[in-house]
């Protein structure tokens, strides 16, 4: 369940639950600094270069960024408004290179 969006550029997460749900956004390099996921206006960048073949994952609930591997890169985080996704929310990346896959499971109480 619930909706995934890769992205250059922009594109629409759909949560069919009845509650807010957090996001997983993974960022795939190479990037030069910064890259930016912007969901509902609230935007999340990490500061930090991402080779080619590497990843970054942030987990929107815990507020964690981690590096292929599970190399903790919280710190690299320079903007840090998380927001869960209600319904459907608009996303936006922005780098110089790579895209972002943004992850969330639809969730119901």
């Amino acid at each position: 369940f619930g909706s995934t969006v890769t992205s250059s550029a922009s594109g629409l997460l759909t949560n069919l639950g009845n509650t807010p749900a957090w996001p997983v956004a993974v960022i795939s390099g190479p990037t030069t600094v910064p890259a930016t996921v912007t969901i509902d206006g609230n935007a999340v960048t990490y500061s930090q270069a991402i080779p080619a073949g590497q990843t970054v994952t942030i987990d929107y609930k815990t507020g964690y960024a981690t590096l292929t591997g599970g190399v903790d890169r919280t710190y690299a985080l320079t903007s840090r408004l998380f927001s869960p996704v209600s319904s459907s929310s608009p996303v936006f990346f922005s780098a110089d290179g790579g895209y972002a896959t943004v992850t969330v499971a639809d969730v119901s109480r």
